[in-house]
């Protein structure tokens, strides 16, 4: 699979836009279009959010759905179906991009899993509204959503300390959305029956030092 580097869609701290749009021309004598493509900078607190964040997305969500996944027990701190993304270009890819927003991520350590939730996951938990809302003891944490037509309202929450939202990040298809691990957080819902219609993800931490990190995400 290939991993093309795009054109950087996002700085950290703030969340960038690409808005396609159709060469359009002004009216008048002399007339030139205007470029079919620009960026609305949108300042956001706490996460850096990109859209379309592989272009060979559909050959990485054909190849997840391909591979065998061990299921949470009540032992594991996450729950649904998991398993390590060994695939070092993926993992660089990741990385690299990151590092285009901020040259500090040069230093961290990634490991990322591939992970899906069906809807019955919610019933792994007896209280799933307060389960969910956690911290990670990983210094950075963000998932990359992979089902195209995800159910709506079905995205990561970011909370401040008492539990409030702050920030409401949409389920998309080919978004990554990575955010400090100490932030409380979660997933707002799942879905599906089965890995073909589930909440499909790639779910990534980094460190600057190796760690061990449990999360429901």
């Amino acid at each position: 699979m290939m991993y093309r580097r795009v054109q950087k869609t996002c700085y950290f701290g703030i969340e960038v836009k690409r808005l396609r749009c159709r060469p359009v021309t002004a009216h008048g004598a002399g007339s030139t279009p205007v470029s079919p493509a620009y960026y609305k900078i949108i300042m956001k607190l706490n996460y850096t959010l990109i859209d379309d964040f592989f272009e060979d997305v559909d050959d990485i969500r054909k190849y997840a759905l391909s591979l065998k996944y061990i299921k949470s027990t009540n032992d594991t701190g996450w729950k649904g179906f998991r398993t390590q993304l060994f695939d070092n270009n993926i993992l660089e890819f990741i990385k690299s991009k990151l590092i285009e927003v901020d040259e500090n991520f040069k230093n961290l350590n990634i490991r990322a899993y591939y992970h899906y939730s069906l809807d019955n996951t919610k019933n792994e938990v007896k209280n799933f509204k307060e389960y969910r809302l956690h911290k990670d003891p990983s210094e950075w944490a963000g998932v990359i959503y992979l089902t195209p037509n995800p159910k709506e309202n079905s995205g990561t929450t970011l909370h401040n300390d008492n539990g409030e939202i702050i920030h409401n990040i949409e389920n998309k298809y080919n978004r990554l959305i990575f955010y400090r691990g100490n932030i409380l957080h979660g997933v707002l819902d799942t879905f599906g029956d089965n890995l073909e219609n589930s909440r499909l993800t790639i779910t990534i931490f980094g460190d600057t030092i190796d760690k061990t990190s449990k999360t429901l995400i």
